[in-house]
């Protein structure tokens, strides 16, 4: 099959211009209008925090890193974030199935690295207080 140049081109433009539209949205963090709290364990970093506003919901996306737990580092752990809003009324969410990020062989891979994403069904009000935390199910989950 021969390289077709502008198909190339096309295909490219295509892939830009849907990116282009995802990067779009404005991170509630980088505003102000939701804060941030991480409640981190020793062997556990919570980062890359992102909270994007969606069609009436609030979706949070972020990575968990284990260190020095090799063997299965996700099993029976789940991310939670607590929305607290500025007439104190609470809201929860956990993300249960951590997806490990792809790692290339180093010595890196002795801290491994899992996405998650939350979805609040709402959109969070300005001036809320989400608290993301990382730990064992719960029994009822």
């Amino acid at each position: 099959m021969p390289f077709r140049p502008l198909g190339f081109l096309i295909l490219m433009g295509l892939i830009l211009l849907v990116s282009g539209c995802a990067t779009g949205r404005t991170n509630l963090v980088d505003t102000g209008a939701v804060e941030v709290e991480l409640e981190e364990a020793p062997e556990t970093r919570i980062q890359g925090i992102s909270v994007l506003e969606n069609e009436g919901e609030t979706i949070v996306y972020g990575r968990v890193r284990r260190r020095g737990v090799y063997n299965n580092p996700f099993l029976g752990k789940q991310v939670t974030a607590m929305a607290i809003f500025p007439d104190g009324s609470v809201h929860e969410s956990t993300d249960k199935l951590l997806t490990r990020a792809p790692r290339s062989r180093s010595f890196r891979q002795i801290y491994p690295v899992a996405k998650f994403k939350i979805v609040f069904p709402e959109q969070l009000p300005s001036s809320t207080t989400l608290v993301i935390g990382f730990g064992n199910r719960s029994r009822d989950g």
